[in-house]
């Protein structure tokens, strides 16, 4: 059920493709299992977006994003599972279909507890005219794929990894001061929630933005902020949040929220929402790395002026 929620989520919002989202516009077929094969080691290996499912959506336009449905019937899920035998250690995936707006769309599902980084092509294959060798591997940076490269392979063996999470469950919604301004200056309403990031790597890391986002049960988006500050500013474009190494830290990540944000999430006078809501932190890094938490169920609250609207509807 949480995989079909997931699903709809991405057919409703198509977002762009990322690190765990790639589009096909057909299938791979039976003779095109090397294509699948790369394709999936390759996100598997993404340092980008460790310990988060990832997705291969077949029946949308990779360019245009326009959905069209499948064309050609799914392969059968035994022939992928026997090329995922080719990959070692051998990693735990599922594909399907799955209706929505009159249409259907195939899957394939790569689960976020695969971890156990470098995954490799453990024994040569051919089929049809393509082949892939033994020892191969294959990372996913953004939108494309590449062969895996000696540094990458350095960062899995020597530098680990970095974990990001939503720390306490709650979503709060006030007026803040920043510190750094002038105490003549107003104070702006944030959204805030709580982000333990762990650094587990002999590197600093330095987060230069982001977004939260925030659903309903139903899976919709309902809202999304960027960043503005995370810790004691609130203006991580000019000065971002550094994590020396090996270090690990749970602070607020202060994001952007309005008066009509208040209107979407069915919030009522007293500050709190009707709707049963989930969030995800997206963070980026000075050097364009992507770290995002999973989608958490969170309680929410807000205060003040940001009530306005709410409150003049009811």
């Amino acid at each position: 059920m949480e995989l079909q929620k997931k699903l709809i989520e991405i057919l409703k919002t198509t977002p762009s493709e990322n690190s765990y989202l790639d589009y096909k516009q057909i299938p791979y077929k039976a003779e095109k299992q090397v294509d699948a094969l790369k394709d999936i080691v390759a996100m598997l290996n993404s340092s980008e977006v460790i310990e988060q499912d990832k997705y291969i959506i077949f029946g949308i336009e990779d360019q245009t994003l326009r959905q069209i449905g499948l064309v050609f019937e799914m392969m059968d899920d035994a022939i992928l599972q026997e090329s995922m035998d080719k990959v070692e250690p051998r990693p735990k995936i599922s594909s399907g279909t799955i209706q929505y707006q009159e249409m259907q769309f195939g899957y394939i599902y790569i689960s976020g507890k695969n971890t156990d980084r470098p995954y490799v092509i453990k024994e040569n294959y051919k089929k049809g005219s393509k082949n892939i060798q033994a020892g191969q591997s294959f990372i996913r940076k953004a939108s494309k794929n590449y062969h895996m490269s000696r540094n990458d392979l350095d960062d899995i063996y020597k530098y680990g990894k970095i974990e990001v999470m939503i720390y306490n469950k709650c979503i709060s919604v006030k007026p803040v001061s920043n510190m750094k301004k002038s105490k003549k200056e107003p104070n702006y309403t944030y959204g805030i929630v709580d982000v333990t990031l762990r650094n587990h790597t002999n590197l600093p890391i330095s987060i230069a933005g982001g977004v939260v986002e925030i659903y309903d049960q139903g899976g919709q988006l309902r809202t999304r902020g960027g960043i503005c500050g995370i810790g004691h500013t609130l203006n991580i474009v000019d000065y971002p949040y550094k994590l020396i190494a090996n270090d690990e830290e749970t602070m607020p990540v202060y994001f952007e929220f309005t008066s009509d944000d208040c209107i979407r999430l069915e919030v009522n006078k007293d500050g709190f929402s009707n709707l049963l809501i989930t969030a995800r932190v997206d963070l980026w890094t000075i050097d364009d790395k992507l770290y995002t938490t999973r989608e958490e169920l969170c309680t929410f609250r807000a205060w003040g002026e940001v009530l306005h609207k709410v409150r003049i509807k009811y």
